[in-house]
């Protein structure tokens, strides 16, 4: 915009060289023609506080007032504005960074400021903005521009009385030296010094000079660093708004703009510092002291007062009361805590872990730089470092005096566990309102008045409030407080005149929006322990639910017991098995030799060829079943148990008869959630255990059935049969302790073994690729919404092999919205307009399936075609009332039309589609080659046994496809890692397989799928960026339209207190209920014309439990039946407009329950899949303290509200990310703190998983070779990008 002269100097702040002995006058003859023409483009102005007032943060009115105006404020507006806008005000331009053109910031907003920087570096106003490129281009100093637009006042007096103007014009206020000693004591304290003034306590012990910014800050002026050589420069840390890792002792860089003009004049010898001293004097009343704009007058002190200094935040106070409030704010607490301010090589660490560790897969992390481990030594010992500097700022900053009361309290005393205490020798507390309320208006008020009397007439020290809230404010209130007062010393609140030494202590709280806060205040009598009092608020609920302690999940709660097989013990069956089942078992059985054989080959990672694929593929499945079982065999127990006729239902906590056989009810004496480890093996592969009486009378151990759908995480039922009870000695209603041992369910792996032998030829899941060929691809018949990927994805599946050579499985993948399922749909149903075909299209879950029938067949068979009639197989087991009626309209059902079974071989042959889950597809018992085409999607969600269970039913003839991503749900293996689970997919070894086969022929049997057709772009970028871990792969418009006027991301914060259902084996979130049921009746009564007509099925509530049913329920009440309410299980494959996602847990929950894995937290995968049925709007309802702050999620969801702050579309609208950080930080610590047992929990779920944080922001090149299907992707998408760009 504006030309650079030829003459720099570089490295100055620029404040003193813009002069003719220094710059030349052809120079500045240059720099005017140039003022000229900015002068073209902007009016300026140069005022004070006097005549410059300001309507807001960066807007005045000028005034025209006979007064002497120092000119410290810079005023410009565009030409041609109407005068009644205003002028902007043009702050001193940032230090760092420096580009070559200033843009405004797009997150700055007039009285509320800067949403997103801290501290922002950009313009406030376009006028600013192009102020600051003019100097910056120009080098042109800030105050020759004012002297200029001032008349020159700049060039017409000496030089150093010129130099004291100069500072004074651009900095106001006024300067003072202050006593070093005080200024050094624990706290600092400010006392001012000059002629007549001497510190009463240190008489002759130095100054430093200080600068009254403000009335409420002072900036400290070392002294000039001594070397002459030495070019003046900023600190690169202190300009980026963090403090100095070196101090302020240490670093030789100027540390503020006034610091660095004050050494340039003494640099240039123009300046002596008693020259400030002696000006600031000489001007009495006149200095200003200006606050943010300049405005207020003031002066020096005429006596020696002494205040109070906070050297982190360069502010004084008059008391110490008004240091330990300040020192109490977030601000203060996060300058002091959270280290900022060097300069480090490495990423810094996530903050909440508390160990470092170093990765085992630093060359290969899947999560590359937001791996919670050090990937290198140097990172490893970069991190500890900053632990250290971390404790260095604490300890510095409790040496000063500048902890908050609840830092100080901890800090003072050696044993944390006599620090507070309900009651205190010869005090007594009373308190006029309950401890607990309840308000329903979240706009509500509250207030509790406390009367404490010191028997022992011990005076009340100080009062405090240790929490803070974001959703809610709590205060002290007393006579003589300002408002606002998180500590106050105890004599403001003494009632003189009693016989008693008496106190009056109120606290006030405002609430804000819907939760439940709870405050601790501690009453400090001057010994230990502190009195402290607990009080609680619920805002929006009418009752106040408990939640019930649990404990935390260790395996101390459990019995190391010897394990029981038939070799060691007289193992009485009980579960009736056919001749078939009892020797598929005893097929698949090895002893221990072998199986430590098989675990060796396993780690030794010898690849899968035709050759080994069945012994391999068994080897995993012996050492798989093998880890489990060890898993299993931690849940021995000892419970004592009920004997009853009726069972109690889990899902509503009611009993029913058990029609003649007898139950068991023991309480586990340790939580067992389906979250965890052991809660998940117990509700999914656990269906027998062996039970004894204690003492046990014999050799014998009874095999039992366990009750899975009735058993909960505190509460197991077995089945026992009437013989057992009679050995027992039991009868309905006794009670018996009894040693329990679970056993996993071994049919489960015996189908898996028994899927692999049944395998007819191992080259359709290991081809030899030089003996296959491509089919001849043929375009589709008809006329299909597909792109080209599509078209070439449904040609390969239809097209014509050329003569017996083998065709490859086509491996089709996409993330999310691609169009797999729409692909396959529509390939199935070309496939059957061809001569002797039958399709069989097999997904990982049934909601999956359910879509084929729902949205596609079903649609293309009513509208004229019943040739392509579908048949949808479920499991017998399958619930019947779960199935939509459009799906069930092609389902094989029982006589009388209540439940599924399987179809018969005539059956199979009348349909041309046959539509059923992996795991059901050994029922059909067809023979092989009964399919030509078998079609898998969710591919990468699934084991590899499970995937060629349908596979069985393939020759070398059958054409095959898989279609999945691996970055949604992978398998949950016990024998592996997490994050190696998904290598035991077909999909994702046969796409690996592929990429190491050199021949050609092998790039062409996989199909890379990029275009998404469900969701909007930002839903898309979030996803990508968060999951994908690329911002790269290039996002083309779906088409799907937004909110007008709202942000496709929503946020809704709410704290409310989660409780247990009535069963205790699920959770409930009453406040989020609320919410929830608020924002789906405000987009449903505002249904935006884009979506089509209002439609209540296309809005959809996830959440997970108990949660579920009772959404459900408040929805039917507000007219809202339709609405979709599911669990994030039934989630696969679905898509709706608008997605609300209720998560449930807050940090108390969290750090109560002993589950180590929740899905909304903890599994990224799922979380994927949840976000991703989103087409236009994603909203989640939830504590973000929690969300923030626990699990492998948590940096995923500190993007999710920081994009939703930075868009402005978050509830409440008061909440910033800096808030967000900072109650993370305070609130981690505040538990670390008070409560070690939740800390310890907290360690716990922190170190359960070698990887602790899922989460974005990594580069293509960090994560180029680890995950090679990723890559790929890029690649693809690359080379799309660069075609576009051709073109």
């Amino acid at each position: 915009m504006f030309p650079v002269p030829g003459r720099v100097l570089a490295r100055s702040s620029g404040y003193f060289i813009a002069n003719s002995t220094i710059l030349g006058r052809e120079t500045l003859s240059r720099q005017k023609v140039l003022l000229d023409e900015l002068q073209s483009q902007l009016e300026l102005l140069v005022g004070c506080s006097v005549c410059a007032k300001p309507l807001d943060d960066s807007t005045y009115i000028w005034q025209i007032i006979d007064h002497h105006c120092p000119g410290e404020i810079l005023l410009a507006r565009a030409k041609g504005t109407s005068p009644h806008q205003g002028w902007k005000k043009v702050q001193r331009r940032p230090i760092f960074p420096k580009p070559r053109y200033y843009e405004k910031c797009r997150y700055y907003r007039c009285g509320a400021g800067c949403r997103r920087h801290d501290p922002c570096t950009f313009a406030s106003s376009p006028e600013e903005a192009v102020v600051w490129t003019f100097e910056r281009q120009n080098y042109i100093p800030r105050l020759w521009l004012k002297a200029e637009v001032q008349n020159n006042w700049y060039h017409q007096t000496p030089r150093s009385q010129r130099t004291v103007e100069k500072i004074w014009a651009e900095f106001g206020a006024y300067f003072q030296e202050i006593c070093k000693a005080c200024f050094e004591n624990c706290p600092p304290q400010v006392t001012h010094l000059g002629p007549n003034l001497v510190c009463p306590e240190h008489q002759s012990s130095g100054s430093i000079l200080v600068h009254a910014a403000s009335e409420d800050q002072l900036v400290v002026i070392r002294p000039k660093p001594l070397r002459r050589d030495l070019l003046l420069e900023y600190c690169m840390v202190v300009s980026r708004g963090k403090p100095c890792q070196h101090g302020a002792t240490n670093c030789i860089y100027a540390h503020s703009h006034v610091e660095m003009a004050v050494w340039e004049a003494e640099a240039s010898d123009c300046l002596f510092r008693p020259d400030l001293i002696q000006a600031t004097s000489e001007s009495g009343g006149r200095a200003r002291v200006s606050r943010k704009d300049g405005g207020g007058y003031g002066s020096p002190a005429s006596s020696a007062q002494t205040r109070l200094y906070c050297r982190a935040c360069c502010v004084p106070f008059s008391s110490h009361e008004c240091l330990r409030n300040h020192c109490s704010s977030l601000e203060h607490k996060l300058r002091v805590s959270y280290e900022q301010g060097a300069l480090w090589k490495h990423r810094p660490p996530t903050i909440g872990v508390s160990e470092f560790k170093l990765c085992h897969r630093q060359d290969s992390c899947p999560y590359g730089n937001v791996c919670t481990k050090a990937h290198s030594l140097g990172e490893m010992q970069e991190w500890i470092l900053r632990a250290l500097t971390i404790q260095m700022r604490e300890d510095s900053a409790w040496k000063h005096g500048l902890l908050f009361f609840q830092d100080r309290l901890f800090q003072d005393s050696g044993n944390e566990a006599l620090v507070r205490s309900r009651h205190v020798r010869d005090i007594t507390i009373h308190c006029g309102q309950p401890l607990q309320c309840q308000e329903e208006d979240k706009k509500s008020q509250h207030s509790w008045r406390f009367i404490i009397h010191s028997k022992g007439r011990r005076p009340l020290r100080h009062v405090a409030l240790l929490k803070q809230h974001m959703g809610a404010v709590f205060s002290l209130v007393g006579p003589e407080l300002p408002p606002g007062q998180l500590y106050a010393q105890g004599s403001k609140f003494r009632v003189y005149g009693a016989a008693v030494m008496t106190f009056h202590v109120e606290v006030h709280v405002e609430c804000i929006t819907i939760g439940n806060y709870d405050q601790w205040i501690a009453f400090d009598f001057g010994h230990w322990p502190v009195l402290v009092q607990k009080l609680h608020v619920q805002v929006g609920q009418k009752e106040a639910p408990e939640i019930l302690p649990t404990c935390i999940q260790n395996q101390g709660c459990l019995l190391e017991m010897t394990h029981w097989h038939s070799r060691n013990r007289c193992v009485v069956p009980s579960v009736a098995r056919t001749a078939e089942q009892v020797k598929l078992l005893a097929k698949y059985t090895v002893s221990s030799q072998e199986l430590d054989y098989y675990k060796s080959i396993a780690s030794a990672k010898i690849p899968i060829t035709l050759a080994n694929y069945r012994d391999r593929m068994h080897q995993f499945l012996y050492v798989e079943e093998e880890a489990q079982q060890q898993l299993v065999a931690r849940l021995n127990v000892q419970v004592q148990g009920t004997l009853s006729s009726k069972v109690q239902a889990s899902a509503m906590g009611m009993k029913f008869e058990a029609q003649g056989k007898s139950h068991v009810k023991g309480r586990i004496p340790c939580s067992l959630t389906p979250d965890t480890d052991l809660g998940s093996l117990l509700s999914r592969a656990v269906s027998t255990a062996y039970v004894v009486p204690i003492p046990a009378p014999d050799n014998r151990v009874y095999e039992v059935q366990v009750k899975v759908k009735t058993t909960s995480e505190l509460n197991v039922w077995l089945l026992l049969p009437a013989y057992c009870c009679s050995a027992l000695g039991l009868e309905d209603g006794d009670s018996q302790l009894m040693e329990i041992q679970f056993q996993i369910d071994k049919m489960v792996f015996g189908k898996w073994h028994q899927a692999i032998d049944t395998l007819h030829d191992e080259r359709v899941v290991v081809p030899n690729i030089p003996a296959c060929a491509l089919p001849s691809l043929t375009p589709p018949t008809q006329e299909i919404f597909c792109n080209a990927k599509q078209k070439q994805a449904i040609s390969y599946i239809t097209g014509t092999a050329s003569g017996k050579r083998q065709v490859p499985p086509l491996l089709i993948y996409g993330p999310f919205g691609t169009g797999k399922t729409h692909t396959l749909a529509w390939a199935a149903l070309e496939v059957i307009k061809q001569p002797n075909t039958k399709v069989l299209i097999c997904t990982y879950t049934d909601s999956a399936a359910d879509v084929y029938i729902r949205e596609y067949f079903h649609v293309y068979a009513t509208a004229g075609h019943p040739e392509a009639i579908p048949l949808r197989v479920k499991h017998i087991e399958s619930f019947f009332h779960e199935t939509d009626p459009t799906t069930l309209q092609y389902c094989c059902l029982s006589e009388d039309g209540c439940s599924f079974r399987f179809p018969t071989l005539d059956e199979l042959e009348q349909y041309p589609i046959i539509v059923i889950t992996t795991t059901s597809s050994h029922n059909l018992h067809v023979p092989p080659g009964f399919f030509s085409h078998i079609l898998i999607d969710e591919a990468a969600q699934m084991l590899e046994c499970e995937a060629i269970m349908p596979l069985a039913y393939a020759t070398r003839d059958t054409r095959i496809a898989l279609a999945g991503d691996h970055v949604q749900i992978t398998p949950k293996l016990f024998s592996v890692g997490d994050k190696k689970s998904a290598d035991h997919s077909l999909f994702n070894r046969l796409f690996q397989y592929y990429q190491q086969e050199t021949h050609q022929l092998a790039s062409q049997c996989r199909i890379i799928f990029h275009e998404n057709y469900r969701t909007t772009k930002a839903i898309i970028s979030f996803v990508f960026q968060n999951f994908y871990e690329t911002s790269k792969i290039p996002i083309e418009e779906s088409g799907i339209p937004e909110h007008p006027w709202q942000y496709p991301l929503m946020f809704s914060y709410v704290s409310g207190t989660p409780e247990k259902d009535i069963s205790m084996a699920s959770w409930l979130n009453k406040a989020e209920i609320v919410e929830v049921i608020k924002r789906v009746q405000e987009f449903y009564q505002g249904w935006v014309y884009q979506w089509g007509s209002p439609d209540q099925k296309q809005i959809c509530v996830v959440s997970h439990g108990s949660q579920v049913k009772r959404l459900k329920e408040e929805l039917r009440k507000k007219q809202l039946e339709e609405v979709v309410v599911e669990n994030f299980e039934n989630m696969p494959g679905r898509e709706f407009r608008v997605v609300i996602l209720s998560t449930v847990h807050t940090r108390d929950s969290l750090l109560s329950n002993s589950a180590t894995h929740l899905e909304f937290f903890s599994e990224p995968q799922l979380l994927n899949i949840v976000m991703t049925r989103a087409q236009s709007q994603l909203v989640v309802v939830g504590d973000l303290t929690a969300l923030c702050a626990f699990g492998r999620c948590r940096e995923i969801w500190k993007n999710f509200i920081q994009k939703t702050l930075e868009q402005g579309n978050v509830l409440p609208t008061y909440l910033k990310m800096k808030d967000v950080e900072q109650s993370s930080l305070l609130r981690l610590a505040w538990q670390n703190r008070l409560n070690p047992v939740a800390a310890a929990r907290e360690n716990f779920l922190e170190e359960e998983d070698n990887h602790s944080v899922f989460t974005s922001r990594v580069s293509d090149a960090e994560f180029s070779g680890d995950d090679p299907i990723l890559q790929e992707l890029l690649d693809k998408a690359k080379n799309v990008a660069e075609t576009v760009a051709e073109n």
